[in-house]
């Protein structure tokens, strides 16, 4: 793949993943767009990011079920799954940020 083609593709994933973020984050308004990630740390008692990590291990899965044979028909195509697997990725990254951010406040 040539790097123009390249720099298509990212843009393609990149726009797709940030219609997915936002149009999710509409569905919460002025709350918290990590609420659920934190409801259900404190409903199975694990951590948010634990909870996070059961919900992206599906779509991780479905990456490793394609790589080991690419054929099998799949529910969610390849390219949804990796659009997900990274919108919870970044969904980690702002939990991250959040953490950082409250413990610099108390300092």
């Amino acid at each position: 793949m040539l790097s123009k083609e390249f720099e298509l593709k990212i843009s393609e994933m990149s726009s797709e993943v940030s219609k997915m973020l936002i149009a999710g984050g509409k569905e919460y308004s002025d709350m918290d767009v990590l609420s659920h990630f934190k409801i259900g740390s404190r409903e199975l008692g694990i951590t948010k990011y634990q909870i996070l990590l059961v919900f992206a291990r599906k779509h991780w899965l479905g990456i490793v079920r394609y790589a080991l044979n690419p054929t099998t028909k799949q529910r969610d195509s390849l390219k949804g799954r990796i659009a997900d697997l990274i919108a919870y990725l970044i969904l980690l990254y702002a939990m991250h940020e959040e953490d950082l951010g409250s413990q610099n406040s108390t300092d």
